[in-house]
């Protein structure tokens, strides 16, 4: 488990490092006009600095100070195979919704994540894979106003 460990804590600061270093100054817009109160970078550079850190101080702990026995994780291989194909996944979503948007490709992406999840009844995947994007559409779209992809 100490090498799980080492592994996942490095992993999380290299994502750490990503997010502060490359997303936030990206994707996260600044102050259009003047120079007042918090910025829309200040929570979530505060976030991912704090997570950073505690990551560093868990592999620094890991590596140095908790030298107990490096016994096998306790997720087994088909779990791990399923977290990946679940993220892989997740990034095919995040480009299919802002290439061809919300109501063309969120039915196939709830469908496919139900069928992942085990539901074998296609009424019940039809049902869900339509109106789901379609209640998030009219929330956001209509009753916020907030434009989707």
């Amino acid at each position: 488990m100490r090498r799980a460990d080492i592994i996942s804590a490095a992993l999380l600061i290299i994502f750490g490092l990503l997010v502060i270093f490359v997303v936030i100054p990206i994707w996260v817009p600044g102050h259009q006009a003047g120079n007042y109160g918090l910025r829309a970078q200040d929570a979530p550079y505060l976030t991912m600095i704090v997570a950073t850190g505690l990551s560093a101080w868990f592999l620094v702990r890991r590596l140095f100070f908790d030298r107990d026995g490096d016994e096998k994780a306790p997720i087994p291989r088909e779990s791990w195979k399923f977290l990946l194909i679940a993220s892989m996944l997740l990034a095919v979503t995040l480009v299919m919704l802002e290439t061809i948007g919300v109501l063309a490709g969120g039915p196939f992406i709830v469908a496919v994540f139900m069928i992942m999840m085990g539901e074998r009844r296609p009424l019940a995947i039809g049902l869900t894979a339509v109106l789901a994007p379609l209640a998030v559409w009219a929330f956001f779209w209509k009753l916020l106003q907030f434009p989707l992809p």
